[in-house]
Order: structure tokens, then sequence, then C-alpha cells
């Protein structure tokens, strides 16, 4: 189904598929790598020390998986269409994964372990919606 522009074109009804493919590429991964996060800490909390340091490096990767879901859906948005609202979740992504890699670095492990569920949760969340046909449809005009 096709949809008139203000200028009188005719633009698709769905978002180009390559926007939605990488949004939901980064989007399942940094779920993933929050969870692999819970599992390195649950490793490291049981006495295998080593597995700190990949938590570490899960953190680093984190950070770069919610920046990479912010590019994608900021290119979703304007260029492709959609709507706003997965821009803003986008950034709720990036605060959290600031703020929790913040409080890991400074021990703040009755802080940094709720927020590190609710990350996972948050995460989750947005990959189950980039995996739906709505992340797909344009912006209604």
């Amino acid at each position: 189904m096709d949809t008139t522009t203000r200028a009188g074109a005719v633009a698709p009804a769905r978002i180009r598929p390559g926007l939605i493919t990488a949004l939901r590429i980064v989007a399942v991964a940094t779920s993933v790598v929050v969870l692999l996060q819970a599992v390195s800490a649950g490793l490291f909390v049981t006495g295998q020390v080593s597995f700190l340091d990949m938590h570490g490096y899960g953190a680093m990767l984190a950070g770069l998986l919610v920046i990479a879901t912010l590019v994608a859906a900021v290119l979703r948005w304007k260029p492709g269409g959609g709507t706003s609202q997965p821009v803003l979740m986008a950034v709720v992504e990036v605060v959290l994964v600031v703020a929790q890699a913040g409080l890991g670095a400074s021990r703040a492990l009755s802080l940094h372990i709720p927020l590190g569920v609710a990350l996972f949760g948050v995460t989750l969340l947005y990959a189950v919606w980039a995996c739906t046909p709505a992340a797909a449809r344009r912006a209604e005009s």
C-alpha cells in the first residue's frame, strides 16, 4: 500500500527493509549482550574473578550497541519516515547503559544490580518491538 506525500509523490507505506534489518540486528544484539552481562556478573560474584574483565568488556560492547541502536532508530525516523518514539527509547537505553557503567565502575552494587535487571527488561522490550511488523510501518501523516 502506498501513501501520498504533501508534495503529491507516492511514498511506500513501509520503511526500507535495510533500515529495519539494521535496527533489529542491533536491538537483539544489545539485549543478548546485556543478558551475557548478567551471566558474567553472576560468575564473578560466585568466585570466578576472571569474569570481571569479561564484564568490563561487555559494558563497552553494550555501550557501542546502544549507540548503534540510537543511530538505527534515528535513520528509521528521519529519512525512513518512522515515528520518533523508538528514538526516545534508544536514548533511554543509552542513558541507562552510561549510568550502569558508572555505577559498576564505582562498585555501587546496590544500585548497579537492580539497574542491570531494568536495563535487560528495557533492551528486551525494544528488541521484541523491533522484530514486530509495527517497526516497519511509516508514521501516519
